[in-house]
């Protein structure tokens, strides 16, 4: 149980007050059925003997109050607590959505990870629950501990086999939580595809391709399949789950049945009276359901800490190195990382002073990788260096490693040998929120929020910007021309992207969606910046111009181009050439054109395109 105990502790100090109203429910809970058992056998007993009217109608009346006051109180705790439960419920998928921000991509890329992950979100979904699983527990002790003395007292025989009968529904809930358990793990990945169908249908980015080539009929079929697995699976559950809880609801109709049967020959021996047997009947009754109940919620507790465990398990998964907030750029702001660089090795703290006086000086020696799923190395042995100020276009065809070695420079990846150095030390040993305020990239799959457009640009919350971020997003925007388009815009530069989250929002075309991926990295100011082909949905001369314009605007800092269109590599400074995973040219656009090799053959074959 140490996953559920994790979790209340987690609970107790997210919800303060949780744990003393789920007490008091639990009390009121526990002595409601009291009322209901002591006060009918004084009305009994009352009706067959003085028959007092006014005391009768206090008893009545006292029925009528007492369970009055305790239905308000339930309902008054019961509902103060679902509400804790549900904002705990939106904290921990808020927790839950942040952790899988911060755990590596080459680990939450992993099968078994996403499938941590799909079972970790149903874990969360088990925690709706655990306000009524630990009512219903703990109003059932104290009701148990009530009714215990009583019957007791009236009849020990009665509660030895009331005791004796629930040792049967021990083992068949024992059963059932194993049952849930098997089925939750054996669902999980089945579970997680479904969801991957139903996201590709409301998803409006592959409803051209699935209506064109009827990629709708491809889809239901996938989606039944993966049904029918689902199906199978919880058909072979609830085939079993069903016979044990029929098992289960036959003793508690057979407990009843025996105390019927008890207090019945005691009542027709004349050994207690219609008001005790009624006093009995019911107190005999509550302890069976109490017993049943805390069984149940003792095996409903354990199949939420086995739900719950892949979210622990999850959020315990090592993060990507640092989970320190990102603080000022160092390019920006000084002082603000003054307090965080005297903690910082010697090294590390010059290799930022250095950036900050302009000087990023990158090798890469002897690096080699392959991907965590694959067996290939994608880069093999490659070395090269990029100086300060340099502007690198990195060139070689489809798979010849280019988009993983940016993803190993973002320290998306760590290599399985060799080393990236920068001004010296070892990237990996760079706290990871400096290292990103170094970064400027843009991608060729990059991505668009559904926020505002300045939101995008800045990354941050329209409400959060300062007037240096929006002054930044402001200049990014006419930098890359996008002014016209923006004042254009129902907002401006505060129009929503996509009616996802406004009605009002605009969906760009290709060409300026990646002309605001572009202003995002120029918004951000890295020092170093790095273009993996985002210009591909743009024409042959608009690419150009761009690229043109991004290296002159970034002509203080250093930068890493790729780009399939070898037209644009002449502004670089020198141009690395890559081939199954190594470097077999560098050098300027004109000296690997006079060298004849792979570069100069690439280029020949696009330039006879255009002939």
């Amino acid at each position: 149980m140490r996953y559920l105990l994790k979790i209340m502790r987690l609970l107790c100090r997210q919800q303060p007050g949780y744990a003393w109203r789920l007490v008091a429910v639990s009390i009121v809970t526990g002595v409601a059925p009291l009322i209901n058992i002591f006060i009918p056998r004084l009305i009994i007993d009352e009706l067959l003997g003085a028959q007092r009217t006014a005391w009768l109608l206090s008893l009545t009346l006292g029925l009528a109050i007492g369970n009055l006051v305790m239905m308000m109180l339930d309902s008054l705790l019961t509902n103060r607590i679902a509400l804790m439960m549900n904002i705990a419920d939106a904290h921990a998928k808020e927790i839950l959505a942040e952790k899988a921000l911060r755990i590596p991509l080459s680990e939450s890329e992993r099968k078994t990870n996403l499938d941590l992950l799909e079972r970790a979100r149903f874990g969360i979904y088990h925690l709706n629950n655990l306000d009524a699983t630990m009512k219903k527990l703990g109003g059932s002790l104290v009701s148990l501990l009530s009714v215990l003395v009583i019957v007791l007292m009236g009849s020990p025989l009665l509660a030895f086999l009331i005791l004796a009968i629930n040792f049967p529904t021990l083992y068949c809930l024992k059963k059932i939580k194993y049952l849930e358990a098997d089925n939750a793990e054996r669902s999980a990945p089945e579970n997680r595809a479904f969801s991957y169908f139903t996201h590709l249908a409301i998803d409006y980015r592959y409803a051209k391709d699935l209506k064109l080539y009827d990629g709708i009929s491809l889809m239901m079929e996938k989606a039944q399949t993966n049904m029918d697995r689902i199906l199978k699976i919880n058909h072979a559950y609830f085939t079993k789950i069903g016979f044990w809880n029929g098992i289960v609801g036959s003793l508690v109709e057979l407990q009843s049945v025996i105390i019927f049967a008890v207090l019945g020959i005691r009542l027709l021996l004349r050994q207690i009276t219609v008001g005790t047997f009624t006093m009995l009947y019911s107190a005999g009754r509550q302890m069976g359901r109490a017993l049943n109940n805390i069984l149940q919620s003792t095996n409903e507790l354990m199949t939420v800490n086995l739900h719950i465990k892949p979210l622990v398990e999850y959020l315990e998964l090592p993060e990507s190195d640092d989970d320190l907030p990102p603080q000022a750029v160092v390019h920006n702001d000084k002082s603000k990382d003054e307090e965080n660089r005297t903690a910082l090795d010697e090294d590390i703290r010059r290799c930022i002073e250095q950036i900050e006086d302009g000087v990023h000086e990158w090798r890469i020696e002897h690096l080699s990788f392959k991907y965590p799923t694959g067996d290939e190395l994608v880069l093999d042995d490659c070395s090269f260096e990029i100086r300060s100020g340099e502007r690198i276009a990195l060139v070689g065809t489809n798979g010849a490693g280019k988009t993983t070695l940016v993803k190993l420079l973002c320290r998306y990846y760590e290599q399985q040998s060799g080393s990236i150095t920068l001004n010296g030390v070892d990237i990996r040993r760079i706290p990871l929120h400096l290292y990103n305020a170094i970064l400027s990239p843009t991608f060729q799959d990059f991505r668009l929020f559904a926020f505002q457009i300045a939101e995008n640009i800045s990354c941050k919350a329209f409400d959060k910007m300062t007037s240096d971020d929006e002054q930044r997003t402001v200049d990014a925007v006419d930098k890359l021309g996008l002014k016209e388009w923006v004042s254009g815009l129902p907002y401006g530069v505060n129009t929503y992207h996509s009616s996802t989250l406004s009605d009002d929002g605009v969906l760009p075309s290709g060409g300026q969606a990646q002309k605001i991926a572009l202003a995002r990295s120029l918004a951000h100011a890295g020092p170093f910046v790095i273009m993996d082909e985002p210009t591909a949905a743009l024409d042959p001369k608009s690419e150009e111009e761009i690229f043109h314009q991004m290296l002159t605007l970034s002509e203080h800092t250093t930068s890493l181009f790729i780009s399939h269109r070898l037209s644009s590599t002449r502004y670089a400074d020198r141009i690395l050439v890559l081939d199954r995973g190594r470097i077999v040219e560098q050098g300027s656009h004109r000296e690997l054109l006079a060298n004849g090799r792979l570069y100069a053959r690439m280029y020949e074959a696009q330039a006879a395109l255009y002939r």
